[in-house]
C-alpha cells in the first residue's frame, strides 16, 4: 500500500527558545519553517488549562505583561508554536490566531517553558 503525504501539511516548528527574560516579559524565537508564512503562538500558565493564542508572520514574538493582560512576574509559562502556509486576516493578532485555528493541523512545537523571575 502506498501512503501519500500532504505536501501542504505544516512542518513542526523547532528550536523554540526564550531570551531577555525579565519579570515583565521575554523574547521568544524559533527556527523559520520552509514554506510557512505565519505562526500561531499558544501560551499559558503551567498547570492551568486556559491557554491563550497570538499570531505572528515572523519567527519571533515578545510576551510581556501587556500581551498577557496581567503580571508575568513569578509565573511559569509554557509556550508552543505552530506554522502555517497561509497568511490570516482579522481585526487583531488574536482574531488572526483564531482564524488560523480553523485550519489547525495540530502540529505544535515542543514546549518552551519560561520561568519569569519575581519583581
Amino acid at each position: 500500500m502506498l501512503l501519500l503525504l500532504n505536501p501542504n501539511a505544516p512542518r513542526k516548528v523547532t528550536n523554540v527558545k526564550s531570551t531577555n527574560i525579565t519579570p515583565t516579559g521575554a523574547d521568544i524565537s524559533w527556527n523559520s519553517v520552509t514554506g510557512a508564512n505565519s505562526y500561531v503562538i499558544r501560551y499559558g500558565v503551567d498547570g492551568q488549562t486556559n491557554d491563550r493564542l497570538h499570531y505572528s508572520e515572523t519567527a519571533s514574538f515578545t510576551l510581556d505583561d501587556a500581551v498577557f493582560a496581567g503580571e508575568l512576574a513569578g509565573l511559569k509559562v509554557n509556550v508552543y508554536i505552530q506554522a502555517f502556509e497561509k497568511i490570516y486576516t482579522g481585526a487583531d493578532e488574536i482574531a488572526k490566531a483564531n482564524a488560523a485555528m480553523v485550519d489547525n493541523a495540530d502540529v505544535w512545537s515542543n514546549v518552551c517553558t519560561i520561568d519569569f523571575p519575581s519583581k
